[in-house]
């Protein structure tokens, strides 16, 4: 395959998107007669997908550790997502080609230690939840939570090719070259073909009304009634926007993300057990069946007319991606924990928690911030001043803790977590472990504290840290995961016998583990107008359409690499 075949990329990322949800899925269509498909579009791009026959008794087990592989496309087998497996880590390494420990960016809300992102705004209170409240103005907050000079796939295209972005989070740090285009309002636009912004990134995104509507109905509790919406109204820009290319008769962008972020709400709230063809998964499947497969057929339809124009775009490369997976949750309020009982043990232990009215009073008010995933709770600690301002050496947050600073608490949530603290034994059984930052030698270290010698235990994370437990990579995810903006304790959570940090009642899936639910995604290459354009290069496992392992940061090399552009230190590699 000549790289210089393909000049267009559709990217279509669909949030919370299982690996064992969609390739069952499109297996079965396989089987089918096209009129009989369940998810028609999605087959037509990604083609034949077939599993490998892991039988138990006289079923495929559905939701198993089974082999797939493809006789039109390349699909990575297991493809793993980065921890914690969260939409704004996730997102980022998807369109950076960078780890978490490179972008900066460690949890959805997470805490900017040593101010290097754009949240910052280079002061001292470091914080940047409150700033990422802002989804799409100005930069945006995916953009501005990430590391300082941070390039994403669109940065790297721009200069050679046009890109446009619908309803994603991440586009550019670099705001003079980004058209923002807002949904809803008509448009003619002959600058985008004639003028001086033709070359600029094209950000479609909503409008202040769907995007208050997204914020106060889902960013609010993590879920809502408005994710059906957000995706039909994601195409419905899109749609409006290709058309103008159609009228024009001009090429479409060469890369075009298409972003379906209301799948993962829907997730949310429909996924209870995830261990059996229970009826909610099924409910997840109706979605990406009713919304994203319909929408998608929308899209092909006018990709299509743009092919009838131009013919060269029958070579368009499409790239099925996601960020992260889903955990079915059976709740149990006593395995619900919330911030406030985090809080609770850090107070017992001394220690001044960042409250929600001292944003501006981060240098003064508090020692300790804690940042809570679904599955994980990074606590970030201020070394101990007081002994350096008798001294007169000021000590701030850039100031890396020593671990005295930090085993009171790993001290605490061990005894805790063994049911023989005094104080906090409603997390008994909680976690799975407690980690703590090894500064010196750049790592995360296991604490245990022992109730017999009254101390700690200390020991290294081994290649086969979590295996026991079902953790997909944990010790390699640790390392890509460790940086500046990583929690100076992770306390990981009993999540396989559904232990959460959560406040939210109404969940009955989420994410942000190292289990296989969460952390395999599914990854599909395909040139369904030209079936054997994709293939003609491979060999090997590739010749059956197989690509063994990837990782999402593989992603953007992988593009990058059909575009013969080249991206700068990235963390992933090109595919093929």
């Amino acid at each position: 395959m000549a790289q210089s075949q393909i000049q267009n990329v559709i990217i279509i990322d669909i949030d919370g998107l299982r690996r064992d949800l969609l390739y069952n899925t499109l297996a079965e269509d396989s089987l089918r007669e096209p009129s009989k498909k369940s998810l028609p579009n999605l087959s037509k791009i990604a083609g034949n997908i077939y599993l490998e026959d892991i039988k138990h008794g006289n079923e495929i087990n559905l939701y198993g550790d089974y082999d797939v592989k493809s006789s039109d496309s390349l699909v990575a087998n297991r493809c793993v997502t980065v921890f914690p497996s969260y939409t704004y880590p996730a997102q980022a390494t998807i369109f950076t080609g960078l780890f978490p420990k490179n972008h900066g960016i460690t949890a959805n809300f997470h805490f900017d230690r040593t101010g290097t992102s754009l949240a910052a705004k280079g002061k001292s209170e470091n914080f940047s939840m409150f700033e990422s409240l802002s989804f799409f103005t100005n930069e945006g907050s995916g953009n501005r939570m990430m590391n300082k000079g941070t390039k994403t796939i669109y940065d790297y295209l721009n200069e050679q090719y046009k890109c446009a972005v619908s309803s994603n989070l991440f586009v550019s740090q670099n705001q003079n070259a980004v058209n923002h285009v807002i949904g809803m309002f008509p448009w003619r636009l002959p600058w985008r073909f004639e003028g001086k912004d033709k070359s600029k990134i094209d950000w479609l995104i909503p409008n202040i009304f769907k995007q208050t509507q997204f914020i106060t109905e889902s960013a609010a509790d993590g879920i809502g009634d408005y994710r059906d919406n957000f995706d039909e109204e994601m195409m419905d820009d899109v749609m409006t926007y290709l058309n103008d290319f159609l009228e024009h008769k001009h090429p479409p962008p060469n890369l075009f993300t298409l972003y379906f972020g209301g799948h993962d709400h829907q997730a949310h709230i429909t996924v209870k057990d995830d261990r059996v063809a229970h009826p909610d998964i099924r409910a997840q499947r109706d979605y990406l069946k009713n919304t994203v497969d319909t929408q998608l057929g929308k899209f092909l339809i006018l990709w299509e007319k743009l092919i009838d124009q131009n013919p060269t775009l029958k070579n368009t490369l499409f790239v099925i991606c996601s960020d992260h997976g889903h955990t079915g949750a059976d709740w149990d309020d006593n395995k619900r924990i919330t911030r406030k009982e985090v809080k609770k043990v850090l107070k017992y232990c001394g220690y001044d928690v960042l409250g929600k009215s001292e944003f501006g009073e981060l240098e003064s008010s508090c020692n300790c911030i804690t940042t809570i995933t679904a599955a994980s709770a990074q606590i970030h600690v201020r070394r101990a001043i007081f002994e350096y301002r008798s001294r007169g050496i000021k000590v701030d947050w850039t100031t890396s803790p020593d671990l005295k600073d930090l085993e009171e608490i790993m001290q605490e949530f061990s005894k805790a977590n063994q049911g023989k603290s005094q104080e906090n034994n409603f997390l008994s059984g909680a976690f799975d472990y407690i980690l703590f930052k090894d500064y010196e030698h750049k790592t995360y270290q296991l604490y245990e504290f022992d109730t017999n010698r009254g101390s700690g235990n200390i020991k290294s994370i081994n290649k086969n840290f979590g295996k026991e437990n079902g953790y997909v990579q944990a010790k390699e995810r640790l390392e890509e995961f460790y940086c500046e903006n990583s929690g100076d304790i992770l306390l990981l959570v009993n999540y396989r016998d559904h232990y959460r940090f959560e406040k939210r009642y109404r969940m009955k899936s989420t994410h942000g583990s190292f289990l296989a639910s969460d952390s395999y995604v599914p990854l599909i290459f395909s040139t369904p107008y030209d079936p054997g354009l994709i293939r003609k290069r491979t060999s090997g496992d590739y010749s059956k359409g197989i690509i063994p392992t990837a990782k999402i940061a593989d992603i953007t090399p992988t593009i990058l690499h059909q575009f013969k552009v080249q991206g700068e230190r990235l963390d992933g590699k090109s595919l093929f």
